[in-house]
């Protein structure tokens, strides 16, 4: 790895203000992704960019798609496409992300109470099991039950903050919402499938 990969590395890793554990597990990615040659016919920054969103998925950490997108300054589907790639090639184990990480960020950063991000994480749980999760974006899922569990004890924060924590739109949350509204108030749908609610998502 020569100077200025290991340059575009690190200076993603301190954007996105990653702990010890991150930078490790990077840097050993890129190591072996530059080793292989995995940036032929890709840039720097899009290799970069995927070593480092595998290193937050491996460490537990989470960062979406989006916002290692947007720091990074790559396209998302790019990123997403050689992420799968890079993961593929090196024969990277990793867990799909869970959105009760994304649970805990969110409310921490909107400084909700204790209450509150429990009942989130009941919806959370909820949505899951009504497969609401699957194929959509897990950040909206998280965001929309948090914005859903204080709307329904104090109603203190709009949908607009919450998606500018969660880096989502607010549509994506008043989808996600609607959803979660089905689920949780049993309106007679039972179980949606996601199949037919994923479409829903513009984000």
């Amino acid at each position: 790895m020569n100077d200025h990969q290991q340059a575009e590395v690190a200076g993603l890793i301190d954007a996105l203000d990653a702990p010890e554990t991150v930078h490790e597990i990077a840097h050993a990615l890129a190591y072996r992704a530059f080793a292989a040659e995995l940036q032929k016919g890709r840039s720097t920054k899009v290799i970069a960019a995927s070593v480092v969103y595998a290193a937050f998925r491996r460490d537990g950490e989470t960062r979406t798609l989006d916002e290692v997108s947007a720091e990074a300054d790559v396209d998302r589907t790019t990123l997403g496409r050689t992420y799968r790639r890079l993961a593929d090639e090196l024969d990277i184990a990793l867990e799909p992300p869970n959105p009760h990480e994304f649970v805990e960020r969110f409310a921490d950063s909107l400084d909700v109470e204790d209450r509150t991000e429990a009942r989130a994480h009941e919806i959370v749980t909820e949505s899951a099991e009504a497969g609401l999760h699957s194929g959509v974006k897990l950040a909206g899922v998280a965001a929309a039950a948090v914005y859903h569990a204080d709307r329904d004890r104090h109603g203190s924060l709009t949908q607009r903050e919450v998606a500018t924590v969660a880096g989502v739109s607010a549509v994506t949350i008043r989808h996600r919402l609607h959803e979660q509204v089905h689920v949780l108030e049993g309106d007679g749908h039972g179980k949606i499938a996601a199949s037919r609610w994923q479409y829903l998502d513009t984000d």
